[in-house]
This record gives structure tokens, sequence and C-alpha cells, in this order.
């Protein structure tokens, strides 16, 4: 016996959805972890938190800028470790 469960989407347009198939004899608590494990994988919860408020356009070049500073740094550090 399979069973959908909750498809879940981060706008009106339905484009990213996550699906898990009940499998024959699992339980639901199971099936229940497998698909929050496969959403927060997606992205879904973080980009739904991010599209809560309205985010200009000067602050989201202000976050990416922040990002890419944060993974050069990661890198140089990473570099610097292996003594290079």
């Amino acid at each position: 016996m399979r069973f959908k469960m909750i498809q879940v989407s981060t706008d009106l347009r339905m484009q990213r959805l996550s699906e898990v198939l009940i499998k024959e004899g699992e339980s639901f608590e199971q099936a229940l972890k497998r698909f929050t494990r496969k959403v927060q994988q997606d992205g879904l919860l973080s980009e739904a938190k991010r599209r809560q408020h309205y985010e200009p356009p000067s602050v989201k070049r202000k976050r990416k800028a922040d990002a890419r500073a944060r993974k050069a740094r990661k890198a140089r550090a990473k570099l610097a470790a292996q003594g290079l």
C-alpha cells in the first residue's frame, strides 16, 4: 500500500515540490522523518523564511557579498591549514 504524503511549495506556482511515498510496512513516523529531511535538503524552509518579508536589492547584494567573503575566508583558512 502506497500513500502520497504532503506536498510543500514555496510559492503559488507550485514549482518546487517535496514528495515522499510511504513504503509498505513503513511507519508514519519514519516517513515523516524522511519527508522533513528531504524538505531540509531541498532548502524549502530556508527559502520560505527568506521570502517571508520583502528584501530590498541593496540588502540582497550585501547578503550575497557577505556570503562570498565568508566562502573566500573559509578557502584561505583551508589552504593555510594545508600549509600552502
